[in-house]
């Protein structure tokens, strides 16, 4: 899967960074984002979360997510 995050990341630069998070090391953070299921995709715009994808996603639909926080739009 994290080829196509990147791939779709990498279509929303400059307004999209992408971060990896090893929820085990994290639990905190984890907790904090309510990742329950791995992968989980958590988009944070201006501090909040913008948006969210749980469970394998196709590039567009990860696209979508990014597209949509980068915007404020979500």
């Amino acid at each position: 899967m994290t080829p196509v995050v990147r791939a779709a990341a990498d279509e929303h630069e400059p307004d999209v960074e992408l971060v990896e998070v090893d929820v085990a090391a994290n639990r905190d953070l984890a907790e904090r984002h309510s990742v329950r299921s791995v992968p989980t995709l958590v988009a944070v715009h201006n501090g909040e979360v913008a948006g969210r994808a749980v469970g394998a996603q196709s590039r567009r639909g990860i696209g979508e997510v990014f597209a949509g926080a980068s915007d404020g739009r979500i």
